[in-house]
């Protein structure tokens, strides 16, 4: 009996538990990611080069190209369109026959006006179209043969051959005319911007008879049209070109900036670059650094741009030797310290280029340029990260979504839990900023006064060797939560505080705050059938 029971209350017991429960209620912790970021001085200075000396110290080293005077300014060639007529010169009404040959003048001549005293001898043609338009006053259609000898692709003079119908631009036709050869030495070799034409004309074989009065005959324009030479080679003239008050973008600060912020030191050298074969003296005044978010302007004080002569580059075949000169402003010189600790975004300037500016005296038909070659001004700076301020804030953002995350919808309760490293030998704030998908702040995380992170331990020479350490808990509610669910970047800030009066500062290789954020809920699941 006893034994049957036993039997009875273990079915029992297996029974009920493969039964399902209509509704369960518990308590999960979820660990959510939230963002890691590293704030080293070596990300948040832009698009420049950050590189340790052997001391460990960081140089920010930079190039940008300034300005820049190509040959298309130096050496634009206007669009020129030569107009010819060829008309029949006898008196009378002279009959003429399918087939026939027209006499007309033999090799013409035509000339290239360009401006400023430019004599070019060659030009390889980059971009150009040749448009003609042909008209016909004789009352049948025409054969008519151009050849421009001095223009040639591949070795061969470029021949043009239509039949003409009668009328007024009665046939119109473009030419590419890339890749071709311009000789502008005319016919005797010896002359500048000119260009010879062959014509030869004849009665269209399958044409009628045709009476031809006085003065009727072909008419041809020729259009060279939006030249851009890929060489040219000739005298250049001489001719001023002003630099008009310009900005150029420096941007080496991104994502940085100070307060109270002055450089230890800094050079900044300009190289005036010359791929062009002519001489060029030039000007370069009202040179000021400029900082867009305060809107504070600094004023280079030294002159040595303001006179410069710059040699004519030499060539072998295609390759160019480019002439350069180079300035250089530091400490000893200028305000170059004062200049560059504007933390300037921009640099703005004015100026002047003179080609040829000894005149004729240098005319030998030999100077040259080649496409996208010209006057480059290229500005060098070398910054040693040794500095002074009250502080200076760093800054990151990183893209997040929580969107699939569902459990956001159904927590309870939470906390931000946020571990900060801090090599840097001052004591740090760190705030964290949640923005929405404009990059607009929805909250912040840490409360003023609880978000200083001290510094690491320091060595006799006051250089950091062992990173300090704090992990800080940030309760939230639903609140919060909702903003986190609209969250679409962290963007993590962090302030370096410095002493009053302290040495200056030296930004090391290894030196950074690291930020890591994760979200501990406790939220409610359900399970239903």
């Amino acid at each position: 009996m006893v034994k049957r029971f036993g039997l009875f209350v273990l079915g029992l017991i297996v029974l009920l538990s493969c039964r399902k429960a209509t509704t369960s209620n518990w308590d999960v912790d979820l660990v959510l990611p939230v963002t890691n970021s590293s704030l080293n001085i070596s990300n948040y200075l832009g698009d420049s080069i950050l590189k340790a000396d052997e001391t460990g110290l960081f140089h920010l080293k930079v190039n940008r190209e300034l300005a820049a005077l190509t040959i298309d300014s130096l050496l634009h060639l206007p669009d020129t369109t030569f107009v010819q007529s060829f008309t029949i010169p006898a008196i009378g009404d002279p009959t003429v026959s399918p087939g026939q040959i027209i006499p007309i003048a033999a090799a013409n001549e035509t000339k290239f006006d360009l401006p400023n005293g430019i004599q070019l001898k060659n030009v390889e043609i980059r971009k150009s179209t040749l448009h003609i338009k042909f008209s016909n006053s004789i009352s049948q259609p025409m054969d008519v043969v151009i050849t421009l000898p001095g223009l040639k692709k591949d070795g061969q003079p470029l021949n043009i051959v239509e039949t003409i119908p009668t009328g007024t631009n009665s046939l119109i036709k473009d030419i590419n005319l890339a890749g071709y050869k311009l000789d502008l030495t005319g016919l005797s070799g010896k002359v500048y911007n000119t260009v010879v034409q062959n014509v030869s004309m004849k009665v269209n074989p399958n044409a009628s008879s045709a009476v031809i009065k006085y003065g009727q005959g072909i008419t041809i324009e020729l259009g060279y049209t939006d030249i851009v030479p890929q060489f040219v080679e000739g005298y250049f003239g001489q001719q001023k070109l002003d630099l008009p008050s310009d900005t150029s973008k420096l941007d080496i600060y991104k994502n940085f900036s100070a307060e109270n912020f002055l450089l230890s030191d800094a050079s900044l050298k300009f190289s005036i670059v010359n791929d062009i074969g002519a001489d060029f003296s030039g000007s370069i005044s009202k040179l000021s650094s400029f900082n867009s978010s305060n809107k504070k302007v600094v004023l280079m004080n030294n002159n040595q741009l303001n006179r410069l002569f710059i040699n004519a580059a030499q060539r072998v075949n295609t390759n160019i030797n480019s002439s350069t000169l180079a300035v250089t402003f530091n400490t000893v010189n200028s305000n170059v310290t004062g200049f560059i600790s504007n933390l300037p975004d921009k640099l703005s300037y004015s100026g002047s280029v003179t080609i040829n500016p000894l005149g004729d005296e240098v005319k030998n038909y030999s100077q040259f340029a080649f496409y996208n070659t010209g006057i480059h001004v290229l500005a060098d700076i070398d910054i040693p990260v040794r500095f002074s301020a009250t502080a200076f804030n760093l800054f990151t953002e990183s893209k997040v979504d929580f969107s699939g995350v569902r459990q956001l919808n159904d927590f309870n309760y939470g906390n931000f839990v946020i571990h900060i490293t801090n090599s840097f030998p001052f004591a740090t704030q760190v705030q964290a900023y949640m923005l929405d998908e404009n990059k607009q702040v929805l909250d912040s995380l840490l409360l003023p006064g609880g978000n200083t992170i001290t510094y690491g331990e320091l060595n006799s020479q006051n250089i950091v060797v062992k990173a300090a350490e704090s992990t800080l808990n940030i309760a939230f509610d639903k609140a919060k939560i909702a903003k986190l669910n609209s969250t679409k970047y962290f963007k993590i800030k962090s302030r370096v505080l410095l002493p009053p009066n302290p040495p200056d500062v030296q930004i090391l290789e290894n030196y950074q705050v690291k930020v890591n954020i994760v979200a501990e809920l406790n939220y409610n699941a359900k399970i239903g059938r």
